[in-house]
């Protein structure tokens, strides 16, 4: 899972851009301008590598990169739970007394 996470780094850090001559100059010279464009395949491509690292790391080890889960137990208006125990006494009947 480490591993992952540093190929994670790695294909986050990575280049995604081209660099093409402008309409007003093929060569790139001084006369030429040039034009960085992100290449959106390349882009769709690492995100996908990074996201199915990203799923296997947290398969891997949960606790360090899995999803967290908080679950808070509250009472009424966010409160504290009301806690109360109820005891009933009955009287006793005799063995054989059926009221």
């Amino acid at each position: 899972a480490e591993k992952m996470a540093e190929d994670i780094l790695a294909i986050a850090d990575e280049e995604c851009t081209t660099v093409r001559a402008s309409k007003h100059g093929m060569d790139g010279g001084a006369d030429g301008m040039q034009e960085v464009v992100f290449d959106a395949t390349a882009v769709a491509r690492n995100r996908l590598r990074v996201d199915a690292r990203k799923w296997l790391a947290s398969k891997l080890a949960p606790k360090k990169y899995g999803d967290k889960v908080l679950n808070e137990v509250t009472g009424a208006n966010g409160g504290a739970i009301a806690q109360s125990i109820t005891v009933s006494f009955v009287a006793a009947q005799k063995p054989g007394d059926d009221e």
